[in-house]
């Protein structure tokens, strides 16, 4: 499975939320050579999708659900495929834009 196809696939659930524009939508892969579900060795998909704070636990669960639809339609012979929606806090958060650089 080509890395691209998968970061599509977690692109377009993310905007598909409407939680997003495409501009605030970054993605990127780590791979691990090595890994073990349930003692064997198999292959799992788990993303960790950071949003910042003021989306209600309902939004943030629709993204998360959203992402593993598209990734298990997109892999349906890997069996464990999961998403973690974490909070960054608004108040601290700093990017280019928001520290005055752009």
């Amino acid at each position: 499975m080509p890395v691209e196809r998968m970061m599509r696939a977690v692109h377009d659930a993310a905007l598909a939320s409407e939680l997003f524009t495409v501009g605030d939508v970054k993605i990127r892969v780590l791979v691990h050579e090595h890994s073990l579900v349930g003692g064997i060795n198999a292959d799992f998909v788990h993303v960790f999708a950071y949003v910042l704070t003021g989306r209600s636990e309902a939004e943030r669960k629709t993204l998360s659900a959203g992402i593993v639809r598209g990734l298990a339609a997109l892999m349906p012979a890997v069996q464990a495929v999961s998403c973690d929606v974490r909070e960054m806090d608004r108040a601290t958060f700093s990017n280019r834009r928001n520290a005055g650089i752009d």
